[in-house]
């Protein structure tokens, strides 16, 4: 067994590697993206002033930590600015998001060993690799790949917490890591009741006892809901005009926004089309989910013979609480961009 895990890992290392090669022929091929001045500029002006505050004297706070980061690493990157074959001087803000896919490609991997094993592990790396928008967001200055870093994380690190509520560093743990998330971008809100509709199944299912002291976790309730409101205030004040009620700043444009999103009959035949009968491999990968839940009623049924079957079942069962409902909440709530 030992000898079978060391063969996953270097499998492993190297599908991370050719990951690695799509998204960097990919940065070294193609030109730019608009939005990608957006976060270049934005990073260019904390290097400059330490905020993000934009020539035209727009706050630019979309996607928060993502751009702080990219500051950061592209300074780094500049040291090698000259020179054309490490960094060449045009990619020193493209380069740092390279690096942060690779990073997310091995944390779904190392994410999904710890859950399901290490052959679940390396089949949830290979499509991650080949991912089209893994590959594009892997190598444009954007902060999806950056989401696709934080979200297996959270999912990982809530579950665990449900499995044991007493532990403080799992909760402080959830905490930071939620906490962080919440300024990569606006639309890790939508996964916050999701987390805890999973946090409280498991619990329910497990420790219902802990249930009854619900009132020792008020306080964390209201830092996980106030880090909420106020990541949603400061994103929301990089939008530059007022064209409908979504782009109004402030705690009033945020209340506007979710009134205006209750109005999704259009919107929904917009994401059906644009993430699902428009995108074969989105597709593939819904039927494969609503395919892989067909396993959950025996997992069930299976789920007190033993060890591995029950956890499965409560594994699988998290994880597809935060796919449905948050697949709910975007066609709800958001419109696709």
């Amino acid at each position: 067994m030992h000898v079978r895990n060391h063969v996953y890992l270097y499998l492993a290392i190297l599908v991370t590697l050719i990951g690695f090669a799509l998204r960097a022929t990919y940065l070294r091929q193609s030109h730019p993206y608009i939005d990608e001045y957006y976060s270049i500029l934005a990073a260019r002006m904390i290097q400059q002033q330490g905020i993000p505050l934009l020539p035209s004297g727009l706050l630019y706070s979309h996607g928060l930590l993502y751009t702080y980061l990219v500051a950061l690493m592209g300074g780094l990157m500049s040291v090698f600015g000259g020179n054309q074959f490490l960094v060449p001087a045009d990619m020193i803000f493209r380069v740092p998001n390279l690096l942060i896919s690779v990073g997310a490609m091995l944390v779904v991997f190392d994410v999904s060993r710890r859950w399901f094993g290490p052959a679940a592990g390396l089949f949830a790396l290979a499509l991650m690799i080949v991912y089209p928008h893994g590959i594009v967001w892997g190598a444009r200055v954007r902060m999806y790949t950056l989401l696709y870093l934080f979200v297996p994380l959270l999912a990982y690190t809530f579950f665990r917490l449900a499995i044991d509520l007493s532990n403080q560093r799992r909760l402080a743990a959830a905490t930071i890591l939620l906490g962080l998330a919440l300024f990569v971008h606006n639309w890790v809100v939508l996964l916050v009741p999701m987390l805890f509709v999973g946090v409280l199944v498991i619990v329910w299912h497990s420790n219902r006892q802990a249930l009854r002291r619900w009132h020792r976790w008020l306080p964390w309730f209201g830092v996980i809901a106030g880090l909420a409101m106020l990541s949603l205030y400061v994103q929301s004040l990089w939008i530059p005009t007022e064209v409908t009620a979504s782009q109004n700043r402030g705690v009033q444009g945020i209340v506007s926004a979710l009134v205006e999103r209750l109005d999704f009959a259009g919107g929904t035949a917009d994401f059906f089309s644009q993430f699902l009968t428009d995108n074969l491999f989105n597709l593939l990968i819904v039927a494969g989910t609503m395919l892989a839940g067909l396993a959950l009623p025996w997992l069930f049924t299976h789920a007190q013979s033993g060890e591995t079957d029950r956890r499965y079942f409560w594994s699988m069962g998290f994880l597809y609480i935060l796919f449905i409902g948050t697949a709910v909440e975007f066609i709800l709530f958001l419109e696709p961009l």
